[in-house]
């Protein structure tokens, strides 16, 4: 992950949808995240060969909260 890619991140922290492309370069194994239809709740993962596992709700309000959680449910 390089520097644009951070700052883009960083950038677009309230809109998680616009980061579905840096998930699969942050987590081995996840190409998209599944959002609500809002794009405010992360609701599961999906695999490049479409297998998909729901998650415990993860509200987007804060992407950095988010993301170490999102991060401690893939452990």
């Amino acid at each position: 992950m390089g520097d644009e890619d951070l700052l883009e991140i960083i950038g677009n922290s309230k809109n998680v949808a616009r980061l579905q492309k840096h998930f699969k370069k942050m987590f081995a194994g996840v190409a998209a995240i599944l959002l609500n239809e809002d794009n405010t709740i992360i609701t599961g993962i999906a695999s490049r060969e479409g297998e998909e596992v729901n998650t415990t709700y993860i509200n987007c309000d804060d992407f950095s909260i988010s993301l170490i959680n999102f991060t401690l449910i893939l452990n």
